[in-house]
């Protein structure tokens, strides 16, 4: 039996944003949006107030904002985005729709204690508004987002179907030095990707025909100087020799890059798709 659309889209990858700035900015939105909604309807007895009305819905403002930025930025911390789905996206709204009924609860009975509401009236409250709006925008953006990722990966698989294009010259021999103390050269034509892995990166080269990994201290950041055009920064934690990349595929997250020789996938973040796109086409 084949399963509607809206339940596919669930188990889907869903962008998860790790940026702080922007984080904070979402946060300041979710908290003005509150503060307008609550204004314009006034329910928890807010319309009882006279003085300080706009100072004490304001309070509720505030609180959105703590409270959606600070999970916001623990589940950029705590979750690889590889492996962030619509689905958690959902759970992770529930998990703060609850956490804002309970803190504007107590709020509420602080500045108002005569108020006759219980915690489950406001969970049910919150939830009963909030629920559907956000299922609904989060649905519609991984779905716009998918498209338009989509659009751009057939983009570069139209690039990558004449490869001559991509045929640039190459820097010397990178030496480098392994974890077990042991210095090695590798020629930058054998270098299909390189991804970080915390402190050190692991560089993964053709040698003798197989493919194998090759572990050094270093940064990203660093080894792109020592690279040519042919090398792109993708990712955060990924740089990709374009000459060894099979296929392109879209998603909400961005692009997935299959490489040649190897099953491995090498991640294009939505923020590197168009730079890359365009790298390839010139």
């Amino acid at each position: 039996m084949t399963q509607p659309q809206y339940l596919r889209s669930i188990y889907k990858p869903y962008p998860l944003i790790t940026s702080f700035w922007q984080l904070i900015n979402i946060g300041l939105f979710i908290g003005l949006f509150v503060f307008i909604f609550l204004l314009a309807f006034q329910p928890f007895g807010l319309s009882q107030f006279t003085v300080n009305k706009n100072l004490i819905i304001g309070g509720y403002g505030v609180i959105t904002f703590l409270l959606s930025t600070i999970l916001s930025l623990l589940a950029s911390q705590l979750f690889n985005e590889s492996k962030w789905t619509t689905l958690h996206q959902m759970v992770f709204y529930l998990i703060l729709l609850i956490g804002l009924s309970i803190a504007n609860y107590y709020y509420t009975k602080t500045i108002n204690r005569q108020i006759n509401l219980s915690l489950s009236h406001f969970v049910f409250y919150t939830l009963s508004v909030a629920s559907f709006p956000l299922t609904f925008i989060t649905l519609m953006f991984q779905k716009q987002q998918e498209k338009k990722h989509q659009l751009e990966s057939a983009k570069v698989n139209r690039v990558l179907l004449n490869p001559e294009t991509l045929t640039k010259p190459l820097k010397e021999e990178l030496s480098i030095k392994t974890v077990s103390g042991v210095s090695i050269l590798i020629l930058p034509e054998n270098v299909l990707f390189i991804e970080s892995e915390g402190n050190y990166l692991l560089i993964h080269h053709l040698k003798e025909g197989k493919v194998v990994e090759t572990k050094t201290r270093g940064t990203i950041k660093a080894m792109t100087t020592k690279l040519d055009s042919v090398f792109q920064k993708t990712h955060r934690a990924f740089i990709v020799n374009t000459k060894f990349i099979s296929q392109a595929k879209g998603n909400a997250q961005g692009l997935r890059l299959t490489i040649k020789n190897t099953n491995k996938e090498v991640l294009v973040s939505r923020n590197f798709v168009k730079q890359f796109r365009k790298h390839l086409e010139n």
